[in-house]
């Protein structure tokens, strides 16, 4: 087993990191859910963190003519990522705006978290 795991862009993590995954609901406000997942737990659900991050990053915009494939990997990141708690913050801004948009990013720093 490697004892290191990159993400696409070259970023190292080795075995026990942990990967910050940031979702960003857009409301009236930008609701942060901030959530820190074992690299280890990803690499055991998913191989390898690209393989994680084609099913973070899947453009759901085109469902309709995606491989049966990425459908799924989508759908189970999408699913593995919700089943981990997160911490919730909240930035209002004043556009009036109905229903929400959800983003999802791996950083290296929260945008919102409680110091």
């Amino acid at each position: 087993m490697s004892d290191k795991y990159k993400l696409e862009d070259g970023t190292e993590y080795k075995p026990g990191d942990t990967l910050k995954v940031e979702d960003r609901e857009y409301h009236q406000s930008t609701h942060y859910l901030n959530r820190e997942i074992d690299v280890d737990d990803i690499i055991e659900q998913f191989g390898s963190l690209q393989n994680f991050e084609k099913g973070l990053y899947f453009n759901w915009n085109e469902y309709s003519s995606a491989s049966d494939e990425d459908k799924e990997l989508a759908d189970k990141v999408q699913e593995f990522v919700s089943e981990h708690d997160y911490e919730r913050h909240e930035d209002t801004w004043t556009i009036n705006k109905g229903g929400f948009d959800v983003d999802s990013e791996i950083v290296s720093e929260f945008t919102m978290e409680d110091k």
